[in-house]
């Protein structure tokens, strides 16, 4: 038998509200854009520079992550 504790506690902490949900879709949608207009801009011009794209990469990941993350915490609020 391993240690891990196959069903979690149950978390005292309230689920998020409203507001928090629409500030955390706006920051994930912000995300988003900016990373992919970066990216954008950096197919244009040619002194991009691979950490430049890297960070437009990491944008455009976080950005998706969060609004995934805010989408299933706002349908998990509904039930």
């Amino acid at each position: 038998m391993s240690g891990m504790n196959l069903v979690p506690p149950r978390s005292l902490t309230p689920p998020p509200s409203r507001r928090q949900l629409a500030l955390q879709a706006l920051l994930a949608t912000l995300a988003l854009l900016i990373g992919v207009f970066w990216a954008c801009r950096l197919d244009v011009g040619a002194r991009g520079g691979r950490a430049a794209a890297t960070l437009a990469a990491l944008m455009i990941i976080s950005g998706l992550c969060g609004a995934i993350v805010t989408l299933i915490q706002c349908l998990a609020g509904r039930r």
